[in-house]
């Protein structure tokens, strides 16, 4: 289990489900949502001011926010309010 805190909060809980709460470019969410986009267990999440990144337990690291200067690393500058895979890091280990 794991939880991080900021203008938006997430946990994880012994399942390895992801669930976000609190205002943030998700949306605003005043109970804790269960994130669906991410299929496998997540294992570790870390939220910024305008980007969030969550890695599951195959290593596939999942990013979601404002994107406004590609920081999501997506190959694009469009935001992301679900949980959206990195793929240029597919096969290399994340942690």
């Amino acid at each position: 289990m794991k939880i991080d805190a900021g203008h938006q909060s997430a946990c994880i809980n012994q399942e390895g489900e992801l669930f976000l709460w609190g205002r943030g470019v998700f949306g605003e969410y005043p109970f804790p949502q269960k994130i669906l986009t991410i299929s496998n267990r997540v294992q570790d999440v870390s939220l910024g001011t305008t980007m969030s990144v969550a890695v599951d337990e195959k290593g596939i690291a999942w990013s979601w926010g404002s994107n406004t200067n590609g920081e999501l690393g997506v190959g694009d500058r469009e935001p992301r309010i679900h949980p959206f895979p990195i793929l240029s890091l597919k096969g290399k280990i994340v942690t």
